[in-house]
């Protein structure tokens, strides 16, 4: 494969070269642990493969209880495209459990909904209301989230744990310009936020989320604890 040579959805490309700035090619790429790539000979950089994907992507404010349930992904060749949150306000109830189900929408580049699925508590029936459905505009995708964790409050408190998540669009089709629009949220402000983000030509294509299990009557539940993105790679004419 020679330097130069993009791959643009051809068939039968296995990997692209990919650079930081335009015109996108005969660059190394900076890379993280998760990063699946390609290498070539001595004469080329580094290529990455046309359907790679970087799991998990994580913010730096992690949940304190549950366990993950399985990843949900966007059928292949589609990505994230809009949300609708699940959410028990902290000043509703004795025991608010805070964000309780994310509902994921999926899209193909050509606008053609792909597959959506709720994730969240599957053990008891949270107390809450669904928002809003948040989505991105024509021809972007989710590319990042901030998310806020109430810290551990102790047995004299009522702990809601995630209680809210923003997600930002992209501000271009093929994620290399950064950031643009950003969706709602829950609007909860109490405690800071804090970001994960998909890296340069990749775009939210799953997500697994951590949930606490149901503590009874009598216990202090809460419901979704983190989020972890799945990241896929995204090759598109601007």
């Amino acid at each position: 494969m020679e330097c130069a040579i993009l791959c643009h959805n051809t068939v039968g490309c296995q990997s692209f070269n990919l650079g930081t700035a335009s015109p996108y090619q005969c660059q190394l790429l900076t890379l993280t642990t998760y990063d699946t790539v390609v290498t070539g000979s001595n004469s080329f950089n580094q290529y990455i493969k046309t359907t790679a994907m970087i799991v998990p992507v994580k913010t730096s404010s992690p949940g304190h209880w549950g366990t993950w349930h399985p990843w949900f992904y966007c059928s292949p060749g589609s990505y994230m495209h809009a949300v609708r949150i699940k959410y028990d306000d902290y000043y509703s109830s004795p025991d608010a459990v805070g964000v309780t189900h994310l509902e994921v929408f999926c899209k193909y580049p050509d606008g053609t909904a792909a597959n959506n699925a709720v994730n969240g508590v599957i053990d008891f029936t949270p107390t809450g209301s669904w928002l809003t459905y948040q989505g991105c505009p024509s021809g972007t995708w989710i590319k990042a989230w901030e998310q806020s964790v109430t810290p551990a409050l102790g047995t004299a408190s009522d702990d809601d744990a995630l209680n809210n998540l923003v997600f930002h669009c992209s501000s271009d089709l093929n994620g290399r310009s950064g950031l643009g629009t950003s969706l709602l949220g829950t609007g909860d402000t109490r405690y800071p936020l804090s970001l994960g983000e998909c890296p340069f030509s990749f775009m939210a294509c799953g997500l697994s989320l951590m949930v606490e299990a149901y503590q009874g009557t009598n216990g202090d539940n809460t419901g979704v604890n983190d989020v972890n993105l799945a990241c896929c790679f995204i090759d598109l004419f601007e």
